[in-house]
Protein backbone atom coordinates (compact mmCIF):
# COMPACT_ATOMS: atom_id res chain seq x y z
CA UNK A 1 0.00 0.00 0.00
CA UNK A 2 3.02 2.91 0.62
CA UNK A 3 4.84 1.52 -2.21
CA UNK A 4 1.50 2.28 -4.28
CA UNK A 5 1.09 5.47 -2.53
CA UNK A 6 4.83 6.69 -3.24
CA UNK A 7 4.33 6.52 -7.06
CA UNK A 8 1.94 9.75 -6.33
CA UNK A 9 3.74 12.91 -7.21
CA UNK A 10 4.49 14.85 -4.21
CA UNK A 11 1.96 17.24 -4.94
CA UNK A 12 -0.54 15.02 -4.33
CA UNK A 13 0.89 13.85 -1.34
CA UNK A 14 0.96 16.72 0.11
CA UNK A 15 -3.05 17.17 0.11
CA UNK A 16 -2.94 13.91 2.44
CA UNK A 17 -0.39 15.78 4.37
CA UNK A 18 -2.81 18.71 4.48
CA UNK A 19 -5.82 16.47 5.76
CA UNK A 20 -3.52 15.08 8.27
CA UNK A 21 -2.67 17.77 9.54
CA UNK A 22 -6.15 19.23 10.08
CA UNK A 23 -6.90 16.18 11.75
CA UNK A 24 -3.66 16.06 14.23
CA UNK A 25 -3.58 19.78 14.99
CA UNK A 26 -7.15 20.69 15.11
CA UNK A 27 -9.30 17.18 16.47
CA UNK A 28 -6.46 14.67 17.66
CA UNK A 29 -4.17 17.76 19.22
CA UNK A 30 -1.09 14.80 19.07
CA UNK A 31 1.11 15.01 21.63
CA UNK A 32 -0.11 19.03 22.48
CA UNK A 33 1.20 19.21 25.58
CA UNK A 34 4.84 18.01 24.84
CA UNK A 35 5.27 20.03 21.80
CA UNK A 36 3.79 22.98 23.61
CA UNK A 37 5.70 21.79 27.17
CA UNK A 38 8.86 21.52 24.96
CA UNK A 39 8.44 25.17 23.13
CA UNK A 40 8.15 27.12 26.68
CA UNK A 41 11.03 25.45 28.32
CA UNK A 42 13.17 26.22 25.10
CA UNK A 43 12.26 29.58 24.23
CA UNK A 44 11.15 31.83 27.60
CA UNK A 45 11.09 34.72 25.99
CA UNK A 46 8.65 33.89 23.27
CA UNK A 47 5.23 34.89 23.54
CA UNK A 48 2.01 32.54 23.46
CA UNK A 49 1.12 33.61 20.25
CA UNK A 50 5.01 33.06 18.73
CA UNK A 51 4.95 29.78 20.83
CA UNK A 52 1.13 28.77 19.04
CA UNK A 53 2.62 29.88 15.73
CA UNK A 54 5.65 27.24 16.23
CA UNK A 55 4.06 24.40 17.33
CA UNK A 56 1.56 25.17 13.96
CA UNK A 57 4.02 25.05 11.99
CA UNK A 58 5.69 22.17 13.56
CA UNK A 59 2.99 20.03 12.89
CA UNK A 60 2.56 21.09 9.31
CA UNK A 61 6.24 20.00 9.09
CA UNK A 62 5.97 16.89 10.59
CA UNK A 63 2.90 15.90 8.73
CA UNK A 64 5.09 16.71 5.50
CA UNK A 65 7.89 14.86 6.81
CA UNK A 66 5.54 11.57 6.95
CA UNK A 67 4.66 11.82 3.39
CA UNK A 68 8.02 12.70 1.93
CA UNK A 69 9.67 9.57 4.13
CA UNK A 70 6.61 7.60 2.13
CA UNK A 71 7.62 9.17 -1.28
CA UNK A 72 11.28 7.68 -0.67
CA UNK A 73 10.48 4.18 -1.60
CA UNK A 74 10.66 4.99 -5.04
CA UNK A 75 11.82 8.51 -5.60
CA UNK A 76 14.92 8.77 -7.72
CA UNK A 77 18.15 9.83 -7.28
CA UNK A 78 17.34 13.13 -9.86
CA UNK A 79 14.22 14.47 -8.66
CA UNK A 80 16.04 14.20 -5.08
CA UNK A 81 18.72 16.31 -6.25
CA UNK A 82 16.47 19.04 -7.79
CA UNK A 83 14.82 19.11 -4.10
CA UNK A 84 17.90 18.74 -1.80
CA UNK A 85 20.47 21.07 -2.59
CA UNK A 86 23.76 19.89 -0.61
CA UNK A 87 26.21 23.13 -0.34
CA UNK A 88 29.50 24.62 0.50
CA UNK A 89 30.96 20.53 -0.08
CA UNK A 90 34.19 21.67 -0.77
CA UNK A 91 34.68 21.26 3.02
CA UNK A 92 34.47 17.90 2.70
CA UNK A 93 36.68 17.60 -0.74
CA UNK A 94 40.00 17.25 0.86
CA UNK A 95 38.52 14.35 2.68
CA UNK A 96 36.81 12.48 -0.19
CA UNK A 97 40.07 12.75 -2.29
CA UNK A 98 41.86 11.03 0.29
CA UNK A 99 39.49 9.02 0.53
CA UNK A 100 39.29 9.76 3.94
CA UNK A 101 36.29 8.44 6.43
CA UNK A 102 34.25 10.99 7.63
CA UNK A 103 31.70 10.98 10.73
CA UNK A 104 28.82 12.91 9.78
CA UNK A 105 26.48 14.57 13.07
CA UNK A 106 22.89 15.47 11.39
CA UNK A 107 19.84 15.98 14.10
CA UNK A 108 16.14 15.92 13.83
CA UNK A 109 15.61 18.76 11.61
CA UNK A 110 12.94 18.37 8.73
CA UNK A 111 13.70 16.45 6.97
CA UNK A 112 16.67 14.26 7.89
CA UNK A 113 15.53 11.01 6.38
CA UNK A 114 15.85 13.17 3.09
CA UNK A 115 19.44 14.00 4.16
CA UNK A 116 20.58 10.95 4.24
CA UNK A 117 19.09 9.61 1.14
CA UNK A 118 20.15 11.92 -1.02
CA UNK A 119 23.53 12.49 0.61
CA UNK A 120 23.91 8.41 -0.80
CA UNK A 121 22.09 9.18 -4.13
CA UNK A 122 24.33 12.54 -4.74
CA UNK A 123 27.35 12.41 -2.67
CA UNK A 124 30.84 11.45 -3.73
CA UNK A 125 31.16 9.34 -0.51
CA UNK A 126 28.34 6.72 0.63
CA UNK A 127 27.15 7.42 4.11
CA UNK A 128 25.97 4.10 6.27
CA UNK A 129 23.57 5.46 9.25
CA UNK A 130 23.70 4.36 12.70
CA UNK A 131 20.06 3.45 14.28
CA UNK A 132 18.24 2.18 17.52
CA UNK A 133 15.81 -0.46 16.53
CA UNK A 134 11.64 0.78 17.33
CA UNK A 135 9.28 -1.40 18.63
CA UNK A 136 7.26 -1.97 15.83
CA UNK A 137 8.56 -4.27 13.60
CA UNK A 138 7.07 -2.96 10.42
CA UNK A 139 7.93 0.42 10.66
CA UNK A 140 11.67 -0.58 11.77
CA UNK A 141 11.80 -2.75 8.79
CA UNK A 142 10.33 0.56 6.40
CA UNK A 143 12.36 3.08 7.51
CA UNK A 144 15.90 0.82 7.07
CA UNK A 145 14.32 -0.03 3.81
CA UNK A 146 13.77 3.23 2.62
CA UNK A 147 17.69 4.92 4.84
CA UNK A 148 19.13 1.93 2.97
CA UNK A 149 18.13 3.40 -0.92
CA UNK A 150 21.39 4.51 -3.02
CA UNK A 151 23.80 2.23 -0.63
CA UNK A 152 23.46 3.22 2.87
CA UNK A 153 23.93 0.46 5.28
CA UNK A 154 22.27 0.12 8.29
CA UNK A 155 24.80 -0.07 11.75
CA UNK A 156 22.85 -0.84 14.93
CA UNK A 157 23.80 1.37 17.88
CA UNK A 158 24.87 -1.70 20.38
CA UNK A 159 26.77 -2.85 17.62
CA UNK A 160 28.62 -0.08 16.45
CA UNK A 161 31.76 -0.41 18.34
CA UNK A 162 32.64 -4.19 16.45
CA UNK A 163 31.53 -2.04 13.46
CA UNK A 164 34.20 0.28 13.90
CA UNK A 165 36.82 -2.41 14.07
CA UNK A 166 35.74 -4.11 11.40
CA UNK A 167 35.31 -1.20 8.82
CA UNK A 168 38.46 0.52 9.95
CA UNK A 169 39.73 2.90 7.07
CA UNK A 170 37.24 1.96 4.65
CA UNK A 171 36.16 5.19 2.80
CA UNK A 172 32.48 5.64 3.81
CA UNK A 173 30.99 7.84 5.74
CA UNK A 174 29.09 7.30 9.35
CA UNK A 175 25.95 9.22 9.73
CA UNK A 176 24.54 9.44 13.54
CA UNK A 177 21.75 11.82 15.13
CA UNK A 178 23.58 13.20 17.46
CA UNK A 179 20.61 14.78 19.09
CA UNK A 180 19.17 11.61 19.85
CA UNK A 181 18.14 11.00 23.46
CA UNK A 182 20.81 8.13 24.91
CA UNK A 183 18.42 5.10 24.92
CA UNK A 184 20.81 2.19 25.10
CA UNK A 185 21.52 0.75 28.04
CA UNK A 186 25.28 1.00 27.68
CA UNK A 187 25.48 4.43 26.16
CA UNK A 188 27.32 7.04 28.71
CA UNK A 189 25.58 10.24 29.31
CA UNK A 190 26.79 13.68 28.62
CA UNK A 191 25.08 16.54 30.18
CA UNK A 192 24.99 20.02 28.41
CA UNK A 193 22.91 22.97 28.52
CA UNK A 194 20.79 23.26 25.41
CA UNK A 195 18.03 25.13 24.45
CA UNK A 196 17.71 26.70 28.32
CA UNK A 197 17.81 22.98 30.30
CA UNK A 198 19.64 20.63 31.15
CA UNK A 199 20.50 18.11 28.50
CA UNK A 200 21.59 14.55 27.93
CA UNK A 201 23.40 13.57 24.98
CA UNK A 202 24.50 10.26 23.65
CA UNK A 203 28.25 9.86 25.18
CA UNK A 204 29.74 7.65 22.95
CA UNK A 205 29.77 10.08 20.07
CA UNK A 206 32.59 12.18 22.08
CA UNK A 207 34.48 8.97 22.33
CA UNK A 208 34.49 8.11 18.22
CA UNK A 209 36.61 10.84 16.94
CA UNK A 210 39.41 9.70 19.42
CA UNK A 211 38.32 6.10 18.75
CA UNK A 212 38.57 7.08 14.67
CA UNK A 213 41.00 9.64 14.30
CA UNK A 214 37.85 10.50 11.56
CA UNK A 215 37.24 14.18 10.87
CA UNK A 216 33.91 15.32 12.48
CA UNK A 217 31.45 17.39 10.08
CA UNK A 218 27.59 18.74 10.84
CA UNK A 219 24.77 18.55 8.60
CA UNK A 220 22.65 21.73 9.05
CA UNK A 221 19.29 21.12 7.36
CA UNK A 222 17.23 23.83 6.21
CA UNK A 223 14.04 23.89 4.94
CA UNK A 224 13.56 26.21 2.28
CA UNK A 225 10.09 26.12 1.03
CA UNK A 226 7.97 23.31 1.13
CA UNK A 227 9.52 20.21 -0.61
CA UNK A 228 12.49 21.93 -1.29
CA UNK A 229 15.52 21.44 1.46
CA UNK A 230 19.01 22.90 1.40
CA UNK A 231 21.95 21.02 2.92
CA UNK A 232 25.10 23.18 4.34
CA UNK A 233 27.94 21.68 6.48
CA UNK A 234 30.40 22.60 9.15
CA UNK A 235 33.65 20.93 10.35
CA UNK A 236 33.09 20.40 14.26
CA UNK A 237 36.38 18.58 14.13
CA UNK A 238 40.01 17.25 12.00
CA UNK A 239 42.32 15.20 13.95
CA UNK A 240 44.46 13.96 15.22
CA UNK A 241 42.12 14.17 18.02
CA UNK A 242 42.61 13.91 22.12
CA UNK A 243 40.34 12.53 24.55
CA UNK A 244 39.52 16.04 25.80
CA UNK A 245 38.07 16.86 22.40
CA UNK A 246 34.13 16.91 22.94
CA UNK A 247 32.52 17.00 19.37
CA UNK A 248 29.10 17.35 21.49
CA UNK A 249 30.30 21.08 22.97
CA UNK A 250 30.20 22.04 19.50
CA UNK A 251 27.26 20.54 17.49
CA UNK A 252 25.09 20.96 20.30
CA UNK A 253 25.71 25.23 20.24
CA UNK A 254 26.08 24.74 16.17
CA UNK A 255 22.44 23.07 16.97
CA UNK A 256 20.93 25.42 18.98
CA UNK A 257 21.53 28.07 16.76
CA UNK A 258 20.18 26.55 13.60
CA UNK A 259 16.95 25.35 15.74
CA UNK A 260 16.37 29.60 16.62
CA UNK A 261 16.98 30.54 13.07
CA UNK A 262 13.78 28.42 11.90
CA UNK A 263 11.85 26.55 15.47
CA UNK A 264 9.67 24.76 13.43
CA UNK A 265 11.68 22.80 11.64
CA UNK A 266 13.04 20.59 14.62
CA UNK A 267 11.09 17.56 15.97
CA UNK A 268 9.11 19.02 19.24
CA UNK A 269 6.83 15.76 19.54
CA UNK A 270 9.30 13.60 21.41
CA UNK A 271 10.06 13.82 25.17
CA UNK A 272 13.52 14.82 24.75
CA UNK A 273 13.58 16.01 28.22
CA UNK A 274 12.25 13.72 30.00
CA UNK A 275 14.02 11.91 33.00
CA UNK A 276 16.60 9.32 32.78
CA UNK A 277 17.97 6.90 35.29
Amino acid sequence: MLRILSFLPLRILYVFSDFFFFIGYYLIRYRHQVIRNNLVQSFPGKSNAEIKKISKDFYAHLCDYVFETIKLITISGEELNQRMKFRNTEQLDRFVEKKIPIIGLSSHNFNWEWVLVSANANMAIKWDFVYMPITSNSLDQFLLNVRSRFGGYPIKRMDLGRELIRRKGVFRGIAILGDQFPGHQNDKYFWKTFLHQSTVFNGAVNQLPFTTQYPVIMFNCHRKKRGYYEVTFDIIGEPPHDKNFSALDIYAEKLEGLIQSNPSNWLWSHKRWKEVD
